[in-house]
């Protein structure tokens, strides 16, 4: 955990899943 710089795809993993989420929430909503 100590080491951000050798695991960039966590930063960009984290923002992703969040927009996952929220598609999949607008999905289940308008469904």
């Amino acid at each position: 955990m100590s080491l951000p710089a050798q695991s960039p795809d966590h930063i960009h993993s984290a923002p992703l899943s969040c927009v996952w989420g929220l598609w999949f929430w607008i999905l289940c909503k308008t469904m």
